[in-house]
């Protein structure tokens, strides 16, 4: 029997040529169901060496080592890919390579564990906003495997129409992906897809009247915290409360975060609120005055540990998460000052002679 090989798709080659620096054979393999050898030959064809050096001397891989600059931009300007760039941070700054790497939720953790027996990696790297290549790595390392059978990811269709982006719109929170597909008669991916990218993602099913009960109920904390009460994304809390007609800013103040602020604004101290210190994370501080930075932690969501001796999973994430984020503002020369919920609720006086008294020595 003749053996036909299967044709290259663009869509592969473009994914050998942007992956094979940081993926094995192996692995590119099995994202593209697709063998080891093949992968060899079709690396070994378009001259794709994982050994090739980079025609950099040192003085420039310090320069870009020294730079603020993100992948991309160092790619295009020092004529280099950007997985190539990626593994000039691996070799010779690995602590800032982790820095530069986006980290994983585990919100997304989750949703990854829940949905990747039914949605291929390139749909859910459309969701969560990640490439396919990090989707599977993850995977992998979580011990998700796909072995007894392949999902076939079918083309997203390309052209929209304003009708159809209309319905999309109207229908997202009222329908499910599959029904919004079969009414546009489009596969359930574009659909995704499509919503992902009118940044009108959901999880996919419709919202109840419960969950809308305590989404008003909850209206006054973070877009964050309700999110992970209803299991949703920050994303469709957003546009189901403008749905609701809810006015409120992603930003909104908690309760606590209100409290301390009084307490600042009446010693009479200039202060900046919720800003973003430093160019190499997106952390924000609570309030920062002078060079000191105040955080205000809620009990549950920081993991106090007068109360939560024995953190839970999320929990334990908070607290890696805040000491990251207190390390690097302590790096740009800040001190950092951590006031508790349990502590304004419970001896708010005390509070307000902690916070005069720090500010007080500058």
């Amino acid at each position: 029997m003749t053996h036909i090989s299967r044709k290259w798709t663009d869509d592969e080659i473009d994914f050998l040529i942007n992956n094979f620096l940081t993926m094995t054979d192996q692995e590119i393999g099995n994202y593209l169901s697709r063998t080891k050898d093949a992968i060899e030959r079709k690396r070994a064809k378009l001259k794709l060496n994982k050994n090739e050096k980079l025609c950099l001397d040192q003085s420039t891989i310090k320069e870009i080592l020294s730079s603020k600059l993100t992948y991309q931009e160092i790619a295009e300007r020092y004529h280099i890919t950007r997985e190539q760039a990626r593994n000039i941070y691996r070799k010779y700054d690995p602590k800032g390579y982790v820095a530069k790497t986006k980290l994983w939720s585990n919100e997304e953790e989750v949703f990854l564990i829940k949905n990747y027996l039914t949605m291929g990696d390139e749909s859910i790297a459309c969701i969560l906003e990640r490439s396919p290549s990090s989707i599977l790595k993850k995977r992998l390392k979580l011990g998700l495997h796909r072995n007894d059978f392949h999902i076939v990811e079918n083309p997203p269709d390309k052209y929209w129409t304003e009708e159809e982006i209309e319905f999309l719109v109207s229908n997202i929170d009222m329908l499910t992906y599959e029904e919004i597909s079969q009414k546009l008669k489009r596969s359930v991916k574009a659909v995704m897809i499509k919503a992902s990218k009118l940044g009108l993602v959901t999880n996919g099913s419709k919202w109840s009247e419960k969950e809308d009960s305590l989404l008003m109920q909850y209206s006054r904390k973070t877009i964050e915290e309700i999110a992970f009460i209803l299991d949703r994304s920050p994303k469709a809390i957003k546009h189901r409360l403008n749905k609701l007609g809810i006015a409120r800013k992603s930003g909104q103040d908690t309760s606590l975060e209100q409290k301390v602020e009084k307490i600042i604004k009446d010693l009479g101290v200039k202060y900046l609120k919720q800003v973003i210190l430093g160019s190499d994370f997106n952390f924000k501080a609570d309030f920062v005055i002078g060079t000191i930075v105040i955080e205000a932690n809620g009990d549950y969501w920081h993991g106090n540990p007068i109360l939560y001796p024995i953190p839970n999973e999320m929990q334990k994430l908070a607290i890696e998460k805040d000491l990251i984020k207190k390390r690097y503002f302590e790096e740009l020369g800040y001190k950092v000052y951590e006031i508790w919920e349990y502590d304004v609720n419970t001896d708010f006086p005390k509070v307000k002679r902690k916070i005069a008294r720090l500010l007080g020595n500058q």
